[in-house]
């Protein structure tokens, strides 16, 4: 299932590796195939495969050594190949951060507090790199597909969202989750290949805000309560599917004297009984009340770090017990929702309509995006 190489018909995408996360020091090895390097605009030699490049920040510059030969300073490196099926490995030097592969090209610069890194991948690799961070490995057809355009409809609704910084999009939440890519299943490629082309637009034909999350918990949320943004296609619906998933309920159990704490912290200035403590969220509401204090869920899962701002909280002895629904911000599409809808033998389409309504896909091909702003 090979994809068009970049520079000769397929669309690049730049995206910004390890993204938020300060990395000085990277080992660089062709993984798959020899790279040329590119150093401050002329060629420096090659990287055989199984070779590797000790990459590291300097503030200013940045310091290169192939085995064997002595450092070099630069301003920046560019590694390339021109073959699809060549891949390279980022290994970083701190330890706590994985090892990935890549397709396509790779960029180093001097960024803030570390290495710029970019990679530089045809827009089909990207979105199969997505789709298996997101999806994972085994899950349905349908599913896939769904995901696939709206990953595309992400590209189309922020084509330049960290243009400031070097890149395009980054590989982390912030936009999509993306950590490489060596060889994902058929399933993957052909779901990319199938919908090409394919992307979300609303009533006004401009691509929408492809918002997805893992769980609803049953019931969706609103943009205008989650982002305080009124978005017509991201609004609250009864979500039965994502009911069978993994994480659909979750549980947390806090002594009671730290949440009172917590409370007090965030403006509560009087004594509440227990019960006042209580809230029952059988269907999604945004603001927790007790006493004088109201604060939205939102804040609470955020500074507990909790799984999602759909959960009950309850009093056993002298313990607060947050029962929990989903896993997400609750907007739009939830995944393991839609890969139960795929199950059920819903299409790709059935799936997308559900979840956000009164869109509609189309094909872009060979058409202008309408952008909005």
């Amino acid at each position: 299932m090979a994809f068009p190489f970049p520079g000769r018909h397929e669309k690049v995408i730049r995206v910004g590796l390890y993204y938020n996360t300060p990395v000085e020091q990277v080992v660089f090895s062709a993984y798959r195939g020899d790279y040329d390097i590119i150093g401050n605009g002329k060629w420096l030699g090659q990287l055989k495969e199984g070779e590797l490049l000790y990459v590291s920040y300097l503030d200013t510059v940045i310091s290169i050594m192939q085995e064997g030969k002595s450092w070099q300073l630069l301003d920046s490196i560019k590694l390339i190949t021109n073959r699809e099926s060549h891949r390279f490995q980022i290994r970083p030097v701190d330890s706590t951060l994985d090892v990935r592969i890549y397709p396509g090209n790779c960029v180093f610069a001097p960024g803030t507090g570390g290495l710029l890194m970019v990679n530089e991948v045809p827009e089909n690799y990207y979105l199969a790199g997505v789709l298996q961070a997101e999806g994972g490995r085994g899950s349905p057809k349908e599913y896939y597909e769904a995901q696939a355009i709206l990953a595309r409809t992400f590209l189309a609704a922020n084509p330049g969202r960290h243009a400031g910084e070097g890149f395009q999009i980054c590989d982390e939440t912030h936009c999509q989750v993306y950590h490489g890519l060596d060889k994902p299943v058929k399933i993957i490629y052909q779901a990319v290949r199938q919908t090409r082309h394919m992307i979300v637009t609303d009533a006004t034909m401009h691509p929408i805000m492809p918002a997805y999350h893992s769980n609803s918990g049953g019931e969706t949320a609103t943009a205008g309560r989650v982002w305080l943004k009124k978005i017509p296609y991201l609004t609250s619906i009864q979500d039965p599917y994502s009911k069978k998933g993994p994480h659909y309920h979750w549980k947390k159990t806090i002594p009671l004297t730290d949440w009172l704490n917590y409370l007090r912290k965030q403006g509560l200035d009087q004594t509440v009984s227990a019960n006042k403590l209580v809230v029952n969220q059988a269907q999604r509401i945004y603001t927790y009340r007790a006493g004088n204090l109201s604060i939205p869920f939102r804040k609470i899962r955020e500074d507990w770090h909790l799984p999602s701002a759909f959960f009950s909280v309850h009093i056993s002895g002298n313990h607060v017990v947050l029962a929990g629904r989903g896993y997400g911000h609750g907007l739009g599409m939830s995944q393991e929702g839609a890969m139960e809808m795929a199950r059920e033998g819903f299409s790709y389409k059935k799936i997308i309509k559900f979840y956000y309504p009164g869109t509609m896909i189309r094909s872009v091909k060979g058409k202008s995006v309408k952008y909005k702003g």
